[in-house]
């Protein structure tokens, strides 16, 4: 009986913004909030190292740092993301249904569909590229980014959308958009386009049951509702900022609780890192060697702006 009562125990389900290949907090939230699932909405970071290396020969993805042991990783597709690799894990696989990357990571095609605690989550990613004019097309930057309304219409075609409950996206559909730029501090003519906020419009018009909408790519936290629409909208920062996470199983306060207690722990390194440094006597600064006193080459990732 035991056995049967814990097979329906609800799965504990933790949503995380762009991780931006910095999988640094998102190992500390697992490890802390110890999530069945995790969904992260878009910029998960799908990158090769060399992708981002001026002689091209690292190995290995940035998210092999990820430590995920205990809880299934699940992600759509934001606008930063090898496109090209997930495009032909796409061919491999299809497009309906969760493509395993590794032992508990998912990756999570536009149209795809995942059942969690009795309710059916739809993925779909895609946005547009703020600085693509500063990326490589075809290495750093891809057209396939944008969402279309070709893709959308693809998907209402195959996907019964009266049976979708809860919605995973990278950016927002259009009516949500004067919400996102009065959270943001931005004017709606600033934006450079919105094919992809667009193109999800058609969805948000065609989802009877839905009642949460999960995105991220705003770099920012909000919560809001529509007009005529009983949908609520959770936009999640960018980790590991606050408002970057929700959860289903989670109170608020705790977490929180884990972006403060992470922040702080980050503050404290570098107090002390600061603190080291101002004690090192004159001295043995200047009896550095030319090497020892270079600053370390800067992360593909940071100068990337991943």
């Amino acid at each position: 009986m035991a056995e049967k009562k814990d097979s329906k125990k609800k799965k504990k389900v933790l949503f995380v913004g762009d991780t931006h290949v910095e999988f640094a907090f998102m190992n500390y939230a697992l490890k802390e909030l110890k999530p069945d699932v995790a969904i992260v909405v878009g910029d998960f970071g799908y990158w090769k190292k060399s992708d981002f290396s001026e002689t091209g020969d690292e190995t290995g993805y940035f998210f092999d740092s990820l430590v995920n042991d205990h809880t299934k990783v699940y992600f759509c597709d934001g606008n930063h993301e090898n496109h090209k690799l997930l495009r032909e894990l796409v061919a491999e696989h299809g497009s309906d249904k969760p493509i395993r990357i590794r032992k508990r990571l998912y990756f999570m095609p536009r149209g795809s569909s995942l059942k969690l605690n009795g309710k059916r989550y739809l993925f779909v990613g895609g946005a547009l590229s703020i600085d693509k004019e500063f990326r490589e097309p075809g290495k750093t930057w891809f057209p396939e980014e944008l969402l279309t309304e070709t893709e959308v219409k693809a998907i209402m075609k195959t996907v019964d959308l009266d049976k979708i409950d809860v919605m995973v996206t990278h950016t927002v559909p259009s009516v949500g958009i004067d919400a996102v730029c009065k959270a943001c501090q931005l004017q709606r003519d600033w934006l450079l386009g919105t094919v992809s906020e667009d193109s999800l419009q058609l969805l948000f018009e065609r989802l009877p049951r839905v009642r949460d909408w999960y995105f991220g790519h705003w770099h920012q936290t909000a919560e809001f509702t529509v007009p005529r629409s009983r949908i609520n909208f959770h936009m999640l920062n960018m980790t590991p900022y606050e408002g970057c996470l929700r959860g289903k199983g989670y109170s608020k306060k705790r977490l929180a609780r884990v972006e403060k207690e992470y922040m702080e722990r980050l503050e404290a390194e570098a107090a002390a890192a600061e603190a080291e440094a101002e004690a090192v006597p004159e001295e043995a600064l200047g009896s550095e060697t030319p090497e020892a006193a270079e600053a370390p080459a800067e992360k593909p990732e940071a100068a990337g702006g991943l």
